[in-house]
């Protein structure tokens, strides 16, 4: 599994979204905290979890693919121009 790092204060939607898609890991920085952006296949779907840095599960999206588990991301938390975690 590939792992990408992002380090600046706000997370880059373009970034985290492709990372989302690809099924890349990704950890960022924000508000001065550690988080990291992954996701598994199963039999019933896809699941996108962002966790802590204590691995602390703080959002999940379970989908078909990974693309609409993408999007349940960009809509819960970058429409809203916040990332609330």
């Amino acid at each position: 599994m590939r792992h990408t790092e992002l380090r600046t204060q706000t997370a880059d939607l373009e970034k985290l979204l492709r990372c989302a898609e690809s099924g890349e890991e990704c950890s960022f920085e924000l508000n001065g905290r550690r988080h990291i952006l992954y996701g598994w296949g199963q039999c019933d779907g896809v699941f996108l979890n962002i966790a802590d840095e204590n691995g602390e599960v703080l959002w999940q999206a379970v989908g078909r693919s990974r693309s609409e588990c993408a999007g349940q991301l960009q809509r819960e938390f970058f429409e809203r121009d916040s990332l609330n975690l």
